[in-house]
């Protein structure tokens, strides 16, 4: 399985902000060049832009087309099918909790929309009807810290994965709210893991993780079983820096982007 994986995991090089994207042809006729490209259609994931710059540092779309952005500092919208733009979070949070500097956002079936924010340690949900919750604190599972919320990922049961790029490591919320970490900065025991942003679920439950410090990427099976899948400890040969994006096709196909242009073939 880990030499399989190993060659397909395919590492494309960005020099600032490369989307793992499915555009239209036709941009909005209108707008910045940033909120056109948001608001083409079938955006399916993008990587989070890597000069600190302002504007969309992620976005995902839900089962009827609306694409939901993360935004600026304090802020994720919707953008309808018709283009009716709606603000879902900001730096008030839930009301309780503040929000600052979103990472990425991600969707689930029922259309609950997740959010990172990276400066406050936290994750919260926005359910249809617009209620807000903070699912995710500094605190992590009681006994792990979690530090500089980055990734985040919803498997088709509605178990939420979150990376703390600053605490090393990933959390697992349960639908019923239970958390608990599944990965940490001893990785699989003998490659460790440092820095994870990004983080994918396929089909089958299997979580995926890039540890951009540790230039690797890690899978997490269902039974808790962990493997390292994509680096050999050679930055020469490829390099995950931040910020780097992870996507999983219908086939199972692995795509990872990072800084330097190289591919993961060897058997």
């Amino acid at each position: 399985m880990r030499d399989a994986m190993r060659r397909r995991a395919i590492v494309l090089g960005l020099l600032c902000g490369t989307a793992l994207a499915a555009l239209a042809a036709t941009p909005s006729p209108s707008g910045t060049a940033a909120e056109q490209a948001v608001t083409r259609g079938g955006i399916e994931h993008t990587a989070r832009p890597c000069c600190g710059g302002i504007g969309p540092t992620s976005v995902a779309v839900d089962t009827v087309g609306n694409v939901y952005v993360a935004w600026d500092r304090y802020r994720v919208i919707r953008i309808a099918q018709d283009g009716t733009r709606t603000t879902l979070l900001d730096r008030d949070g839930d009301g309780v909790h503040p929000f600052d500097f979103p990472r990425d956002v991600a969707v689930d079936g029922r259309g609950n929309v997740y959010v990172t924010g990276g400066l406050t340690d936290n994750v919260f949900r926005i359910t249809p009807d617009g209620a807000i919750a903070q699912i995710l604190d500094a605190r992590g599972d009681g006994t792990h810290p979690f530090d500089g919320a980055d990734g985040v990922a919803v498997d088709a049961v509605g178990n939420v994965y979150v990376t703390g790029y600053s605490s090393d490591n990933v959390f697992r919320i349960a639908p019923d709210g239970t958390i608990t970490q599944i990965l940490d900065a001893n990785g699989d025991g003998t490659h460790s893991l440092e820095g994870p942003a990004d983080v994918a679920v396929d089909e089958s439950g299997n979580v995926y993780a890039i540890g951009v410090r540790s230039n690797n990427v890690f899978q997490i099976a269902p039974t808790g079983m962990i493997t390292h899948v994509v680096g050999d400890g050679q930055p020469t040969r490829f390099s995950l820096k931040p910020r780097s994006a992870i996507v999983i096709d219908s086939a199972g196909f692995l795509y990872v982007v990072g800084f330097v242009v190289g591919a993961q073939t060897q058997s």
